[in-house]
């Protein structure tokens, strides 16, 4: 059997007594970490099929860990869902799956991890990304940064998302120390910096705009060498307030679908207030088409499990067409213009639109709804609806409205604000017009209460 890059006993056998994780005041070796992990492989290994997968709600603990470990260690699909998700949510996702023949017909052995992203339908997409795609952006990833001694990574991303997902993989193929803290917070953030001296961390905007402003006037943690920011869109003059504060950020670009980065700054570059343009990581080839990016390279997916994709994504020489517009320059930089579906990202967590909708006209006042992205400067977007009711004069309660959709979408999920309008603009086709609904609803927005 070919070796297995991503089991712990190996990193254990290589490096037992180097610290894995940190978590509050205490360090597990990789040896101790192995330790926790056989039992649990054994159990899992004698319960399940090998080749299907298996579920796990992806929170940032050290249970959740081990039991990503011990899949990895057993070679069997680590099925993450995302916490924050509602009872409905995770049953649709878990049911959107099935394994066997997928994309262009093609067969794929077991992956080793399968992770959702918004589908073009509102439906959830997993993504089969296989264990030599993880190494393979792990390595790019690499050559970037470089491993210095002290190095650890602060486990600031859900793992149920590719940005975390990455924090853990890279750092094992490393052999280099994942902290476990509590991120849910700017403090948390600066606190765990700060007490366990992290070298390495991942943001999206929303969490750095954050932590700037718990810190006014303070410049970076002295230990942080590296900071990956990239998730969604950057507001203007994030990135000139931080670097002006010496926090060494590095802009990138990548998602679920390549096991996360794409193209990312040069390391030497952490301290420059560049544009987000930035060279593609070694090994990944990129291309404009009818101004759409397409990708292509070892560490892309090898598919789609969605039960409802019938479009091919991924083409016969292996170019993958993102929902991304974008251009590259004479120098090789790939700039992104924005998105070309219904995606709303905001504070790094990807909404479709379509799927928001679907749940707000099962509500019986609505006639008909538009959900929209509006720019904020904390989230980078946000979540508005522009809501026909049935009858004008008796909309939906705010109040109400929030609990039915509680039981429906995660919060995150949920819209900030709403307006509520006697019609929605149409497009030629008769369709409702995205763009020309959101600017009839603008004036008229109200916040929707998020409890």
């Amino acid at each position: 059997m070919n070796e297995n890059p991503l089991s712990i006993a190996k990193a254990a056998e290589e490096t037992p007594d180097r610290i894995s994780i940190i978590i509050d005041e205490k360090s597990y070796t990789f040896a101790d970490i192995a330790a926790l992990v056989e039992p649990v492989a054994a159990d899992l290994s004698g319960q399940a099929d090998k080749s299907s997968p298996s579920p796990i709600v992806g929170r940032n603990d050290l249970d959740t860990l081990i039991r990503l470990y011990a899949l990895f260690e057993i070679r069997t699909p680590a099925l993450l869902l995302h916490p924050r998700w509602s009872a409905e949510e995770t049953g649709r996702a878990q049911s959107s799956v099935e394994l066997g023949p997928r994309e262009n017909g093609r067969s794929y052995p077991a992956p080793a991890v399968i992770l959702f992203t918004s589908g073009t339908t509102g439906a959830p997409r997993g993504v089969a990304l296989s264990a030599s795609a993880l190494v393979v952006s792990a390595a790019a990833s690499e050559e970037n940064l470089g491993w210095e001694e002290n190095d650890s990574w602060l486990l600031s991303l859900p793992v149920a998302h590719v940005g975390g997902l990455s924090i853990i993989t890279r750092s094992l193929l490393g052999r280099r120390v994942v902290v476990l803290a509590d991120c849910r917070n700017a403090d948390g953030i600066l606190s765990a910096i700060e007490r366990h001296q992290v070298t390495l961390l991942s943001l999206v905007p929303t969490m750095l705009r954050r932590i700037l402003e718990c810190a006014p006037e303070k410049s970076a943690p002295s230990s942080l060498r590296a900071i990956l920011l990239g998730g969604g869109p950057i507001p203007s003059g994030l990135i000139d307030e931080a670097v002006d504060r010496r926090f060494p950020l590095l802009a990138t670009y990548g998602m679920t679908e390549t096991c996360s980065q794409i193209a990312t700054q040069p390391y030497a570059e952490r301290l420059s207030a560049r544009p987000v343009g930035a060279p593609l990581l070694p090994g990944i080839e990129a291309r404009i088409e009818n101004g759409r990016i397409e990708v292509r390279g070892k560490m892309l997916m090898d598919g789609y499990l969605s039960q409802d994709m019938q479009a091919r994504s991924i083409d016969d020489d292996g170019w993958f067409a993102t929902d991304d517009s974008g251009t590259i320059d004479n120098g090789g930089r790939l700039h992104v213009l924005g998105r070309t579906d219904e995606v709303i990202i905001t504070g790094g967590e990807n909404v479709n639109a379509i799927e928001v909708e679907r749940a707000i006209l099962g509500h019986t006042l609505v006639k008909s709804v538009c959900v929209f992205g509006q720019p904020d400067k904390e989230w980078g977007e946000v979540v508005c609806a522009a809501i026909v009711p049935h009858h004008l004069g008796a909309p939906p309660d705010h109040t109400e409205l929030n609990r039915y959709l509680s039981k429906r979408l995660a919060g995150f999920k949920k819209p900030r604000y709403i307006a509520f309008v006697d019609s929605l603009p149409e497009n030629e086709t008769g369709g409702i017009n995205r763009l020309k609904s959101a600017e009839k609803a603008a004036p008229y927005l109200t916040p929707l209460p998020r409890k």
